[in-house]
């Protein structure tokens, strides 16, 4: 089970007194809180009674925390999803758990490196590829750099400009 989980939020506060709980959501848009029927924190699931969003967060009410003192036991904890309950990907997009672990290459075969984290930020992501030397480089994830994506294959081909790598 824990390789389908997918890490959707983090739990900061409580909110009001009928044990609202405070989440900063990790997906590209908040509302898919909305789509899901269930979370799962500390190995258990919990149904969702219904969700409501203030500023960039997402306020989560679970069907049985309804005090104070039941949300505060949630504080710092990491908010899952079964990956099959989550909504499908647009094509072109991936979670970035799979990017992860994938090869990195020139279109001409020459291997680059592995991709070990992804920064997201407002214009666009950044893939931190780690080559063979343990030296570290980053490539915005745009269409002008990013030829190929097969995830099911673990690669990436990228065509970077002169001096990128």
């Amino acid at each position: 089970m824990a390789q389908n989980l997918m890490e959707i939020g983090f739990i900061s506060n409580v909110r009001g007194l009928k044990g609202e709980l405070k989440v900063n959501h990790y997906c590209d848009y908040k509302e898919i809180f909305d789509e899901l029927d269930t979370v799962i924190i500390d190995r258990k699931e919990y149904d969702i009674e219904y969700t409501k969003y203030h500023k960039d967060q997402v306020i989560l009410k679970l069907e049985t925390v309804d005090t104070v003192e039941d949300a505060e036991t949630f504080r710092n904890k990491t908010v899952y999803s079964l990956r099959e309950n989550l909504p499908p990907l647009a094509e072109g997009k991936y979670y970035i758990v799979d990017l992860i672990g994938v090869g990195v290459y020139l279109k001409d075969g020459t291997f680059v490196g592995t991709i070990t984290d992804v920064t997201q930020n407002g214009a666009h992501d950044t893939y931190q590829i780690e080559d063979e030397n343990k030296k570290t480089v980053l490539i915005p994830a745009v269409k002008e750099f990013i030829a190929e994506t097969d995830i099911k294959n673990k690669k990436i081909l990228i065509t970077p400009i002169e001096g990128l790598i």
